[in-house]
């Protein structure tokens, strides 16, 4: 938890916008001081590529390649967004050791990312910054509104971003207005609360209200469930009297309204045919005395007509033969249920809208929900809960592919970068683009005293261990004593699946993958695995 002291220094900005302004301007100013010094080149530099080299005047620069981002910001972070990293030394509270080759390292801070996104806004990126703890490289955001909860944040930067961009947030759907043309029925209207955030987390229900002008236009508002220990107003308790005579009356005026609509609809034919068109009040009797029923009844067969048992007279037998050759239904009533079921092509206003709000919305940096986003589109920082963190493809030049939405409207499928297709709520939301510093896995660290800042102590072979240290150790000279690879534990370390229960378990294990990662041949392109 941040202390209040420390984002007092940050969040004064709302005082006055041109406070705000004149600060970031001066980062700004900042950013681009510290960029000219870091990209001031010495003779002992050597660019090649993506990559950095040294001049080896030392046998630790010989080796070293590290990539190259001349946009980083080489000054200190900002401190109210860092915590203390405490050592373990890989160890567990009693003192055993649960991680292996960890241990010393340079001092680190650990940096408070924000993987919710849940604020809505516009966001100014103020400088990319580097993290020790993590491959990626991460911006420093700043919100435009002042009223806003935090000013200052820092998100994981997205592949090409650069000091001065613009990011938004629409975690809650699509702003009415943002588009003409669009609606958002599925967007969830922010209601504050002063309820703790694991309570709103937990206890979340949806109820369809009118959020704007319009007939069908409903919107998802979130309200938290009664919490234990919280009194709730004796209108809002479930099962009050309050409530049930509420939606009793809601569902008879929605009968009252249907039964309109048919009798209005039935008197529209019949004034069609050329006879005499009924008052209205001549309308509302007939609605009230039959109550719809009438009709469905003109279209059923009669209950009361004899079915069974032979018949005695010709002319019933010719008559029931007319009855089954003619339709079941009125032919207008079949054209109209034809007509309902055939879906209606999308118009040209409603493809432009939606094209100009992808084009608006679909920028490296944005946050969407699944829903909004079209198939082909790389996203990362992918939340597995529509109010959840984002969890999945946060390493440095991973991205994930979003494959194809469900019909239902329920799940979408998201290719992995493992190349597992998963399915993942449409709910849930990611971020457009792939993760920065790409060529991260193409560096050297030259020495072994880079592996001893960053954490990493010696990793010793299991064959060099003495039989009781490990399942390899023992024996005269280099020998494995004909075992299968292992773990220090025990645990076979080539082709056997030690997932549990695996997406080849029972049924009901690991329902959401569609298509499980490549392994083995497929993996090599050999075709899939049999």
């Amino acid at each position: 938890m941040l202390s209040s002291a420390r984002l007092a220094l940050f969040n004064s900005a709302r005082a006055s916008s041109s406070r705000s302004i004149s600060t970031t301007s001066t980062l700004y100013a900042a950013t681009a001081v510290k960029q000219v010094t870091r990209t001031k080149k010495t003779p002992f530099v050597r660019i090649e590529g993506p990559f950095k080299t040294f001049k080896p005047i030392t046998p630790g620069l010989r080796h070293l390649r590290m990539p190259y981002n001349p946009h980083l910001y080489n000054g200190a972070p900002i401190r109210a967004l860092t915590v203390a990293k405490r050592k373990t030394g890989g160890r567990n509270k009693a003192g055993r050791i649960t991680v292996r080759s960890v241990g010393g390292g340079h001092k680190q801070r650990i940096r408070i990312l924000d993987f919710y996104r849940s604020e809505p806004g516009k966001c100014d990126v103020i400088r990319i910054e580097f993290d020790p703890r993590r491959s990626a490289h991460i911006a420093l955001i700043r919100q435009r509104n002042p009223n806003a909860k935090q000013i200052f944040s820092y998100i994981l930067a997205p592949d090409g971003i650069r000091a001065g961009d613009v990011v938004e947030s629409y975690r809650d759907g699509i702003p009415d207005g943002l588009v003409e043309g669009f609606v958002d029925l599925r967007r969830r209207v922010r209601v504050e609360r002063h309820e703790p955030r694991h309570n709103l987390e937990k206890g979340l229900h949806r109820v369809d209200v009118q959020h704007h002008k319009g007939p069908t236009a409903t919107a998802e508002v979130m309200e938290p469930l009664p919490v234990k220990g919280t009194r709730v107003p004796a209108e809002l308790e479930e099962g009050s009297v309050a409530q049930l005579e509420a939606e009793l009356a809601a569902l008879e005026a929605a009968a009252e309204q249907a039964a309109l609509e048919a009798a209005a609809l039935h008197a529209a034919e019949e004034v069609e045919e050329g006879e005499d068109v009924p008052s209205q009040e001549v309308v509302a009797e007939d609605a009230e005395a039959d109550d719809g029923l009438a009709t469905e009844a003109e279209f059923l067969p009669d209950p009361a007509a004899p079915v069974d048992g032979p018949p005695e007279d010709a002319t019933f037998i010719e008559g029931l033969e007319e009855v089954e050759q003619a339709p079941r239904l009125n032919p207008r009533v079949d054209a109209m249920m034809a007509q309902k079921d055939k879906p209606e092509p999308p118009s040209t206003s409603s493809q432009l809208a939606l094209g100009i709000l992808r084009t608006v919305t679909i920028k490296p940096g944005n946050v969407l929900p699944l829903r909004l986003i079209p198939s082909g589109v790389h996203v990362h920082n992918i939340s597995l809960h529509p109010y959840g963190p984002g969890k999945l493809v946060r390493s440095a030049g991973t991205y994930a592919e979003v494959v194809l939405h469900e019909e239902d409207g329920k799940y979408s499928h998201v290719k992995l970068q493992s190349g597992e297709v998963r399915k993942i709520g449409q709910e849930c939301c990611a971020t457009i683009g792939r993760v920065s510093n790409e060529h991260w896995k193409g560096r050297q660290l030259g020495k072994a005293g880079r592996s001893r800042n960053l954490g990493i102590r010696p990793h010793v072979r299991g064959v060099a261990m003495n039989a009781v240290d490990h399942p390899h150790g023992g024996g005269r000279g280099k020998s494995k004593g004909n075992k299968h690879p292992r773990s220090i534990y025990g645990w076979l370390a080539k082709g056997q699946r030690t997932r549990k229960p695996g997406p080849r378990g029972h049924p009901g294990a690991n329902r959401m993958v569609v298509h499980e990662r490549p392994r083995g041949v497929e993996k090599r392109g050999g075709g899939k695995r049999k």
